[in-house]
């Protein structure tokens, strides 16, 4: 189990730290997701695994697909932001 542990402890703490820096810059850039935004993300995903939207809405709550919409826009506005610096 430590061996385990020790393997995969540097990718989860990655992982936590770029979604806490993706929902921070969310509040600070007050990035928000619309209720037609995250329709259209059912309908798209639902396609992907063959079903409806109505069905993949009764596995993946609201909030997950709200809060994978943000961490997306909020890359978006991050690479947006590193290419006026570079540029």
């Amino acid at each position: 189990m430590q061996k385990f542990s020790n393997t995969y402890r540097p990718q989860a703490l990655t992982r936590v730290k770029l979604e806490l820096g993706l929902k921070k810059l969310a509040e600070i850039e007050k990035i928000t997701v619309t209720p037609e935004e995250i329709e259209k993300e059912y309908e798209v995903a639902a396609k992907s695994y063959s079903m409806t939207a109505k069905q993949l809405k009764k596995l993946i709550p609201q909030e997950d697909i709200e809060k994978e919409l943000t961490y997306r826009k909020s890359l978006e506005t991050l690479r947006k932001e590193t290419l006026k610096i570079e540029g």
